[in-house]
């Protein structure tokens, strides 16, 4: 019986922290996704400028 209070507790844990790792999970993926989108505008930028001085 005392196996089945850890996995219990366990399993709260995992509720508690899950919540705060899936919200840092996820501000970490939307913060990766804007750099990208940062930088796919500014390969795409410099692109029109080098097709526009050709």
């Amino acid at each position: 019986m005392k196996n089945c209070g850890k996995i219990i507790n366990w399993k709260k844990t995992l509720n508690f922290l899950g919540y705060d790792s899936i919200l840092m999970i996820v501000t970490m993926i939307s913060r990766y996704n804007s750099i990208l989108i940062q930088a796919t505008n500014q390969t795409q930028a410099l692109a029109q400028v080098s097709i526009a001085t050709e």
